[in-house]
């Protein structure tokens, strides 16, 4: 993973770029390591300008069509792909989960289960529980009266919230790669199941509760941040419908059981 890429990139035009320049402060926008601007259309764009995020990076990101004026984009912690802001909160907790569960395979885990399921922002909180149904699919189920079922489903499409494998002894090279190649080497709960099965009187079960969303939300800090300080951002054709995705982060956490 490349550490000199942009952790949020605003997609603008050159008459746009020109309008933030007159900011007092437009040197923290565009001389900001962790800022990236793509004019559109490209054409605009020049390869020598500091803020531009390179033309490899923007040819993946056309190819992938998330860029259009006003789009901002923010970086995943754990690899260097990008998603639109008001999907990146979701995108990028199910992403931590599906490395999660890479790492319970590599561990020698017989199964991950997700039991519990909060997902919380300024305005709203939802819980759910796991339920097995009958054909043996595994659901989440709201845990009380204010929760929808509607979010519920987004997540069941997007992800296996129960995965079994054959079990095996931990292979802890492949458990150290994984890690260091999502830059989750310092998670305090994934080290501590590490630490579990390093012991001589191996674990056999454990329940893990997983914050999805700590290392994604400080780009989403970044893009408030940067939001406060250059309001004329807002005026940007697009730009202010990402304002409360940005400023109002929805939070994931998943609690688990691991059988080893």
């Amino acid at each position: 993973m490349s550490s000199n890429l942009p952790r949020i990139i605003f997609v603008i035009n050159s008459q746009e770029q020109s309008s933030l320049a007159f900011n007092e402060n437009s040197e923290q926008l565009f001389n900001n390591k962790d800022v990236g601007i793509i004019l559109y259309p490209l054409e605009d764009n020049s390869s020598s300008s500091d803020c531009y995020p390179g033309e490899d990076l923007v040819n993946k990101l056309q190819q992938q069509g998330l860029i259009q004026t006003g789009n901002i984009l923010i970086k995943s912690p754990f690899n260097d792909d990008y998603a639109l802001a008001t999907d990146a909160s979701q995108t990028f907790a199910l992403a931590k989960h599906s490395i999660f569960t890479e790492l319970c395979g590599y561990l020698g885990a017989k199964e991950v289960l997700v039991n519990e399921v909060k997902i919380n922002n300024k305005t709203k909180k939802s819980l759910f529980k796991t339920k097995l149904e009958i054909d043996g699919v595994t659901k989440l189920v709201p845990a009380d009266v204010n929760t929808e079922r509607e979010e519920a489903e987004k997540i069941e499409i997007q992800v296996e919230l129960r995965t079994k494998f054959a079990g095996s002894n931990p292979n802890f090279t492949a458990v150290n790669q994984l890690l260091t190649n999502t830059q989750l080497e310092n998670d305090q709960y994934m080290k501590s199941l590490v630490g579990l099965r390093q012991m001589e009187n191996l674990a056999q079960e454990q329940e893990v509760s997983l914050n999805l969303s700590r290392e994604s939300n400080v780009n989403f800090k970044i893009g408030a941040s940067l939001l406060a300080k250059f309001p004329s951002l807002l005026e940007v054709n697009g730009i202010a419908e990402y304002q409360s995705s940005i400023q109002n982060v929805t939070e994931y956490n998943f609690r688990y059981k691991v059988t080893f």
